[in-house]
């Protein structure tokens, strides 16, 4: 009996907790845009996905992208993976010496740029991503990670203007994407 008490008991805790966690939610969305959080979602469950994957072939993928910058030291998108495989494993400094050797080999490649500037905004630096995210548009405009970026950085900056703005044109450019249309709904509900 006590223990039936006692599980009901964490049971209505648990309940109590995810409704408060609810309410935390619906006003984060309500604050920072359901798309940036959804996007920042589907990176984290990617991310855990991913380094799932490594644990199992940790040594192999990274290995293989290292042979090929043996065989071309000069290719920018084999940085870039692996930039990005490092700040999945949660080691930033490797990822963006990486992602800065990318930019060194191409200073226009937009991936490197919109990973530089992912790095910029995820420790809080909006302004400083902002001018990267520009720039990899200029070079790739339906790249639409940084169209998110550029528009998540705007509404961290309480830019709500710029950002619909900036989610109108990536509607335009990137027509077939929901993400712009979604967060449009969010900042534009008339």
């Amino acid at each position: 009996m006590f223990n039936q008490f006692h599980l009901h008991a964490h049971e209505q805790r648990a309940h109590a907790f995810d409704a408060v966690q609810g309410t935390l939610l619906g006003t984060v969305i309500a604050a920072v845009g359901l798309h940036a959080l959804a996007v920042d979602r589907q990176r984290q469950v990617v991310g855990v996905a991913l380094r799932r994957h490594l644990d199992v072939r940790r040594q192999e993928v990274p290995e293989r992208l290292e042979r090929a910058l043996e065989i071309d030291p000069q290719q920018p998108a084999v940085h870039v993976l692996l930039a990005e495989i490092h700040s999945w494993a949660d080691e930033d400094a490797q990822a963006r010496a990486r992602s800065e050797k990318a930019l060194e080999i191409d200073p226009d490649h937009a991936r490197s740029l919109t990973g530089q500037a992912a790095m910029l905004r995820a420790t809080g630096q909006p302004t400083q991503a902002i001018p990267l995210y520009t720039r990899a548009l200029m070079v790739h405009s339906s790249l639409l990670e940084a169209w998110t970026g550029l528009w998540t950085c705007q509404l961290m900056q309480d830019d709500h203007r710029s950002a619909a703005l900036t989610a109108e044109r990536a509607s335009e450019v990137v027509p077939d994407a929901a993400e712009p249309w979604l967060t449009l709904a969010l900042l534009r509900p008339d």
